[in-house]
């Protein structure tokens, strides 16, 4: 039988992004590693494998605070607009709506060349979506 200690970190207790960090790890070693990338919390899942792979018992996950890492505000408006032309911005709650915001402000300023960029405030950073290609993974090929 073998034993894995899966380590992985995640920036609130709720949040559905886990980041795999490593295998077989000391709890000092997942702590620094968490404290080096500014995650706030570590989670920690152990497994009992037998010899031919299978799991014999999985623990769950397990969270940890990790000490020296300031917590983070909860987002409330993840999607912001922006115009490159003028000071024209907002928050939205939905990408619909901040899609919608760009698509009426760019048709109103037409005649100017405004250009609005959607952006998405993540935990760890602001996304662009205009750099983000969306895959049709169910299309026939």
């Amino acid at each position: 039988m073998r034993q894995i200690i899966r380590w992985s970190l995640t920036v609130a207790p709720y949040d559905a992004d886990v980041w795999h960090l490593a295998d077989n790890l000391t709890f000092l070693e997942a702590i620094l590693a968490a404290q080096r990338e500014q995650f706030p919390y570590l989670v920690q899942r152990r497994m009992l494998y037998s010899e031919a792979g299978a799991i014999l018992h999985d623990s769950g996950s397990a969270l940890v605070r990790v000490p020296g890492v300031p917590l983070r505000p909860p987002i409330s408006h993840p999607w912001q607009v922006t115009c490159l032309r003028c000071d024209g911005a907002a928050q939205f709650t939905t990408r619909r709506d901040a899609e919608w915001w760009r698509d009426i402000h760019e048709f109103e300023n037409e005649r100017d060349g405004h250009i609005v960029r959607v952006l998405l405030q993540t935990d760890k950073s602001t996304v662009d979506m205009a750099d983000v290609i969306v895959l049709d993974l169910d299309r026939e090929m």
